[in-house]
């Protein structure tokens, strides 16, 4: 939990009180958990990842500067930890390794707006390796799915990344994943939702593909 102070207050939902308080170098906009111990938080251009266990001394484990724009989401992976940050006017994407914070990878995201949410999750692609997919949603409500598993440092993310304008009647404040469901929230309280987000984008990349490769058939014999 976050505010305009210099400092998260972690809270235990099974017993409603305050379990942890993290003091942070500045006013955090976003954090991410990295795994049940550890925390990645934003403030501004920079992140601080720290190490808060129960009963036990918060510890800072490193803080580095990450973007020339401030940060204005971020999300962890459960297979290796590693971090996706986004960042505002420049509309960075940056790879972060989990224990450095060291940029790994780093993309402009293929989305006509700010990056104001992200979440991301670990998934068996087809040919059955593990591939970490983030879903961003800009602040015009496009949605859009992104590979950062990828070999390459640039193309490898851009071919595989598909995206929709969610229609919804307000413009989206929040997204999170829960047991495969996509969850995308409205200013106005409208709850939209996705099923098996990635599969909805792969096979709607399918269809879009089959559709383009019939369309180039047509004019081929049109002409």
């Amino acid at each position: 939990m976050h505010g305009l102070s210099n400092t998260i207050h972690v809270y235990s939902i099974d017993k409603e009180t305050e379990s942890r308080v993290v003091h942070t170098y500045g006013h955090p906009q976003a954090v991410c958990w990295r795994d049940d111990e550890t925390i990645v938080v934003a403030e501004n251009k920079q992140l601080s990842q720290f190490y808060i266990p129960t009963g036990g001394d918060t510890v800072l484990m490193n803080h580095v500067n990450v973007a020339t724009s401030n940060i204005s989401a971020l999300t962890c992976f459960a297979s290796n930890g590693d971090v996706v940050v986004c960042t505002e006017s420049d509309r960075g994407v940056f790879l972060l390794s989990a224990r450095e914070l060291r940029i790994v990878k780093r993309w402009r995201a293929p989305i006509r707006s700010t990056v104001v949410k992200c979440v991301g999750e670990s998934v068996k692609g087809a040919d059955k390796e593990v591939q970490n997919i983030a879903y961003l949603c800009g602040d015009d409500n496009e949605l859009l799915m992104f590979n950062c598993s990828g070999k390459e440092e640039k193309d490898s993310a851009l071919k595989e990344r598909h995206s929709l304008n969610v229609r919804s009647r307000s413009r989206i404040i929040g997204i999170c994943l829960e047991k495969n469901v996509l969850y995308m929230l409205g200013q106005n309280g409208d709850l939209d939702a996705i099923t098996s987000p990635y599969d909805f984008f792969t096979e709607r990349r399918k269809r879009r593909n089959g559709s383009e490769e019939n369309e180039q058939k047509r004019m081929m014999m049109d002409d």
